[in-house]
């Protein structure tokens, strides 16, 4: 399994926050000070920097040491909660016969997706289809958008980077929410339940798209937030991730270059 790092490039210290998905972990960088309580889906395990992990013998695992742990796929995750679930420490233990076997196949596929830091290999190259499903049930897929521009936003309900910049893409719809087209879609892991009580704290003005583990891996993504511009004919016109200065503006320019098109 291989463990990748994205600096956040607005903060001067790597902090980060780790997040286990099928097996096959992302990370983001965390803001210092920001807050995680919202939930992930139930087959996911977010670590941050505040986490207490614990090996096989009950001691406290530094987290590089841990992440050179899981590079060697023999461990996998448990979560240790008091009475009231609230999470105490993760607490590692050896994976059976059967997880190792997912977790060849798991580095099989991942060896086949773009590499963070290899984003601009990609601008140009066509987009693996998808199809999602947005809160009002509506599915919609890259195919049914041809001649359009569509912008994705890939994001998850407990990374901080993401939540800042939120303002930033919502300022973007709405130059755009009126332009037929250019379609927006912001695609994450969590469930309906999750965004939905997310959203009683937090704006997101374009369309989501709920429980699209299969789509985040069909694209890539392996960090978060990551946001892509896709062409009229499908392919990258950009493709940025972690925090970047002058989001708005950027992707703008992008946008407005492929509608010129």
């Amino acid at each position: 399994m291989n463990i990748h790092f994205f600096k956040n490039r607005t903060i001067t210290k790597p902090l980060f926050l780790i997040v286990f998905m099928l097996g096959v972990f992302v990370q983001s960088y965390a803001q210092l000070g920001g807050s995680h309580q919202e939930d992930t889906s139930e087959d996911t395990i977010a670590i941050d920097e505040n986490t207490i992990i614990r090996d096989l013998s009950g001691n406290i695992v530094e987290i590089e040491q841990f992440m050179k742990l899981m590079e060697t796929g023999e461990y996998g995750l448990d979560e240790i909660k008091d009475d009231k679930g609230k999470l105490k420490y993760i607490q590692m233990r050896k994976i059976n016969e059967e997880e190792k076997k997912m977790f060849k196949e798991m580095q099989s596929q991942m060896a086949n997706m773009p590499k963070p830091g290899d984003e601009a290999k990609l601008i140009g190259k066509e987009v693996p289809n998808f199809s999602i499903v947005d809160n009002q049930g509506k599915s919609i897929s890259l195919s049914d958008l041809k001649d359009k521009v569509v912008v994705v936003n890939c994001w998850f309900t407990k990374c901080q980077p993401c939540i800042d910049e939120l303002p930033f893409i919502n300022k973007l719809y709405d130059r755009f929410k009126d332009n037929p087209d250019v379609v927006f879609a912001a695609i994450t892991f969590n469930n309906k339940q999750q965004s939905d009580e997310f959203l009683k704290r937090h704006t997101i003005k374009y369309p989501i798209f709920n429980n699209a583990k299969s789509t985040l891996q069909e694209l890539g993504i392996l960090a978060f937030p990551s946001n892509m511009v896709i062409d009229k004919t499908g392919k990258y016109a950009d493709y940025l991730v972690g925090s970047v200065p002058n989001l708005t503006e950027r992707l703008t320019e992008v946008i407005e270059n492929t509608l010129e098109e």
